[in-house]
């Protein structure tokens, strides 16, 4: 069970092309998202009842710091949250809480967006680990269907950010798309990227399956950089991100590109 873990809360305003993002800078340590940082926190997971599981970060000690909140959508025929538990985990171990629904048809997004309304419904209470301390916008992600779902989901008002694993389509959020050489669902990420007329990144791994995708590397790191980036609004993962408009795409990927950049 989440147990309570008193603190205030933390608001850093930054402001970007006229907007205002909502989240904590560099100051809060257990955001840290650099090079050589290891992961701040432990890892935890819940089942959060209505065909979700939530992993989320145990903190030590009371920390100013706000916490985005990221639904995750299966590929098809994908029931359960254990598939996907490395790159959840890996995510959930840089402060992000992830809302992992169950579903093996996550194509329409509603099972996303539901995720998160019972999870921020539940962090109300008073007792609650999370009370007070959630990031006031959300993020989605998935894999190949639960891709798709997600950027279906992008149109509800509390998504501020997408990270889009072998699938996609046109999005509402600043979004990085995930594919690679041999994924039969590149097309969809490619006209997804292409036809977003939002912030924007896209990673083309190098070789590597549809399946290998939400496990690789490029998972792990640069989709947390991306909800840290755009809900959390670290520094530090932001300035992570410039690589993928630059010329020297990080080893292992063979395409980069990173466009209307808003920080």
């Amino acid at each position: 069970m989440l147990h309570k873990l008193w603190c205030m809360s933390a608001f850093v305003y930054c402001c970007c092309f006229g907007q205002v993002l909502f989240g904590q800078s560099d100051s809060c340590p257990e955001h840290l998202d650099t090079e050589s940082t290891a992961a701040p926190y432990s890892v935890k997971k819940d089942s959060l009842g209505m065909g979700h599981t939530v992993y989320y970060p145990e903190a030590d000690v009371a920390v100013d710091c706000e916490y985005p909140v990221v639904a995750w959508g299966n590929g098809t025929g994908v029931f359960g949250a254990s598939y996907y538990e490395s790159t959840l985990r890996a995510w959930a171990s840089y402060g992000i809480i992830v809302v992992a629904s169950h579903s093996p048809i996550a194509g329409s997004g509603s099972s996303l967006i539901s995720g998160i309304q019972n999870f921020i419904d539940k962090t109300k209470d008073e007792e609650h680990l999370f009370f007070g301390k959630i990031a006031r916008k959300a993020g989605v992600a998935g894999h190949s269907q639960g891709a798709i779902g997600a950027s279906f989901a992008t149109k509800d008002e509390i998504i501020g950010a997408a990270v889009l694993i072998g699938g996609g389509g046109i999005t509402s959020v600043p979004t990085v798309f995930l594919t690679s050489q041999f994924d039969f669902m590149r097309f969809t990420a490619l006209s997804g990227y292409r036809g977003s007329a939002v912030e924007k990144g896209l990673v083309v791994k190098s070789g590597t399956s549809h399946t290998e995708i939400a496990h690789s590397r490029e998972a792990f790191k640069i989709g947390r950089q991306w909800l840290l980036c755009h809900l959390a609004g670290n520094i530090s993962a932001c300035k992570a991100l410039e690589v993928l408009g630059s010329s020297n795409c990080p080893n292992g990927v063979v395409e980069c590109y990173l466009e209307n950049r808003s920080y």
